[in-house]
């Protein structure tokens, strides 16, 4: 498997994830949010609300809290798992009584790229491409405006969001066509 780049930014086709997390909570958030590696570690089950997730959202190393959806799929297993963990104040737990870090999400994100197969004798992708591959799998190559994909991803500004929105030279051959037809 093969990561593509946009901008720098290295990304993942939805079908690679899928068929990485294969079922697993931690990632297919991580995946689903956009979330930094260190994110998940922060999440509380005060976080879980009737009107859905509240992230804390990591930026230049000061917090903010982010309210999106929480779809059915993710409340009842994030409620279950809550339930079967309730020694805890973390959603996932780490060591020593904390959430789980960034660096421990990072390990097992290279185990399950490991065991997926798909990345044999090539480098391991970063847990930061599922970040990318949300941005571009589920806004920019839908053609969703860039504002939905900065709500989502938290970004402060459009200026960090604009590296997932490029315009690749097929589509300005479309767009030269439309455009032709019109004059």
């Amino acid at each position: 498997m093969q990561l593509h780049t946009a901008n720098g930014r290295k990304w993942l086709d939805h079908k690679v994830v899928k068929a990485v997390v294969k079922g697993n909570l931690l990632f297919e958030l991580i995946y689903y949010y956009g979330m930094r590696r260190g994110e998940p570690g922060l999440l509380k089950p005060a976080h879980l609300t009737e009107d859905g997730l509240l992230i804390t959202r990591l930026k230049r190393r000061e917090l903010f809290q982010h309210l999106l959806p929480l779809p059915a799929m993710f409340r009842d297993r994030l409620l279950e798992r809550f339930v079967q963990n309730s020694n805890g104040d973390w959603l996932f737990p780490g060591y020593k009584g904390q959430g789980i870090s960034g660096s421990a999400v990072a390990k097992q994100w290279h185990e399950l790229c490991r065991q997926s197969g798909l990345f044999k004798n090539k480098p391991l992708p970063k847990c930061h491409s599922l970040r990318h591959s949300c941005a571009m799998s589920f806004f920019s190559l839908k053609g969703r405006p860039i504002e939905e994909c900065r709500a989502w991803l938290g970004h402060a500004t459009g200026v960090t969001t604009e590296v997932y929105y490029t315009v690749e030279a097929t589509r300005l051959n479309q767009i030269a066509k439309e455009i032709e037809s019109e004059f």
